[in-house]
């Protein structure tokens, strides 16, 4: 059993430079509410460490991911940490089986709560894996990456019946499940899916279910998931609680909405913009034998109203860049994974969509030596006018030139817009901004915000005081009301 761990962002030098140079950014954003769980092939990554897969996964950006003949760079094992930070995100977390022949794996974006491989009683050093994920809210995703027999239907068949077994025996109904992985089938009748669904091979009624839905391709409707497109390998089937939650999958600029889930296809799917950095070749790039297959699920709590890490467009969807251009989509500095946004210029003003009923703002600030002061503006319009509302961050002393996260009570505001902006001097990068949804109706106006600030020194006082950074006398003067520096 692997131990899932939190992932890096390195990778062996030589794979590293690779994959980061061409790394850009794009892909398709989930809801917030929306659980979107992959089933791949990756074919022993055999190339580049897999450099196509890197964009599509990129591109396609999942919470959940079974895999199967995960390797990278077979037949080495190399850095399984930094190839999961690039292709899915620095926050991900993983199982991968740790010994056997083809191993499975399951990634996550949430925290892997236990994991684990039990042997295919059919084949000699094969296994099959399980995680249970943590997701937001109080039910568990329990998911399972299996890997079937190739051309003898009667192990496939006696394979599945043995995953039931296990199913039955180690997890629960009343969680979230999703079974998942290359079942190397002829179509969607073909053994074992009869046996899978048959209660008679459940101890009770089955638990799993097809109803929510086939994946399909763009260009027809096509569902064949191998690549020469002939084919119905891989599956993605949830039990009945998971399966009742299906929903359309919308991958944005492709004006599409796949109600059974997407077999993505890189050599039909059209405009490739929406799934950015994915290229016209990548599904055929010599080595893969499989499309991926992925699904959504409305199932998690909508807890954030805003959750941006500058990395799909800019502005991003719903923000105003006032004032600057392009240039202030960087990659200079990063917090996660590659591009921030970046405030070099007076005037320029960077202003988020509209915050109904914000909770909590959380962000990471990188400041550049000799920076005065980094604002945060409120105004009930996106054209202001704006009130003064948590002006001016601490200077470079504070933030060491380097990403420190600072956390912010919102909830004393209701329907509001904040703008960002440097003070007079230097560069800021800002990036991986939270906004949390508020946990009740918000009081009327008039009310005092209240600031959690992450950076060490003094709290001020209580009442209308500000801190200023720089200044004698521990830096605390009175203000009037509304206006904080902080």
């Amino acid at each position: 059993m692997l131990s899932p761990g939190r992932c890096t962002r390195c990778l062996t030098l030589a794979v590293c430079c690779f994959l980061l140079s061409t790394a850009s950014p794009g892909g398709s954003v989930a809801r917030a509410d929306e659980l979107r769980v992959m089933s791949w092939n990756v074919s022993k990554l055999t190339t580049k460490a897999g450099i196509e897969t890197v964009r599509i996964i990129q591109g396609l950006q999942p919470d959940v991911a079974c895999l199967q003949e995960w390797y990278v760079d077979y037949p080495g094992d190399y850095d399984f940490d930094g190839w999961v930070s690039t292709a899915f995100g620095a926050e991900f977390v993983y199982h991968r089986a740790s010994s056997g022949y083809q191993p499975n794996g399951i990634v996550s974006r949430w925290d892997i709560l236990s994991s684990g491989s039990w042997p295919d009683l059919q084949r000699a050093n094969y296994y099959h894996d399980w995680a249970v994920i943590d997701l937001p809210g109080a039910t568990n995703l329990q998911v399972v990456s299996v890997h079937l027999h190739s051309s003898d239907e009667a192990i496939r068949k006696a394979q599945i019946k043995d995953v039931i077994d296990y199913i039955e025996t180690n997890f629960s109904n009343s969680h979230y499940l999703m079974l998942g992985g290359d079942f190397n089938t002829a179509n969607r009748t073909s053994e074992p899916i009869p046996t899978l669904l048959n209660s008679t091979n459940w101890s009770g009624s089955c638990w799993v279910t097809t109803s929510d839905g086939t994946p399909t391709d763009q260009a027809g409707g096509d569902d064949d998931t191998n690549v020469n497109r002939t084919y119905n390998y891989d599956w993605l089937i949830p039990n009945t609680l998971l399966g009742a939650e299906i929903m359309n999958l919308d991958l944005g600029e492709d004006s599409g909405a796949y109600a059974g889930g997407i077999v993505f296809d890189s050599r039909v799917f059209t405009p490739l913009s929406a799934v950015a950095p994915a290229q016209y070749g990548d599904t055929a790039n010599g080595d893969q034998d499989h499309c991926p297959i992925m699904k959504s699920y409305d199932v998690l709590p909508a807890t954030t109203l805003v959750d941006e890490d500058f990395e799909t467009s800019w502005p991003p969807p719903g923000w105003i860049d006032e004032g600057g251009d392009t240039s202030d989509w960087s990659t200079s500095q990063s917090h996660s994974p590659s591009h921030s946004a970046r405030f070099n210029a007076n005037g320029d003003y960077l202003i988020t969509p509209l915050l109904s009923n914000p909770g909590t703002l959380s962000y990471y600030m990188y400041a550049t030596a000799g920076s005065t002061s980094f604002n945060v503006h409120y105004s009930s319009s996106p054209s202001g006018p704006w009130n003064t509302h948590l002006p001016g961050s601490p200077t470079t002393t504070d933030y060491g030139a380097s990403f420190k996260k600072e956390t912010f009570d919102l909830s004393s505001y209701s329907n509001i817009y904040l703008r960002f902006s440097r003070g007079t001097t230097k560069t800021y990068y800002l990036d991986d901004l939270l906004v949390t949804l508020g946990g009740g109706a918000p009081p009327s106006s008039g009310n005092t915000v209240k600031i959690n600030f992450q950076p060490s020194g003094a709290d001020p006082p209580t009442g209308d005081w500000m801190r200023d950074w720089g200044s004698g006398n521990n830096g605390l003067s009175h203000v009037p009301p509304y206006s904080f520096s902080w």
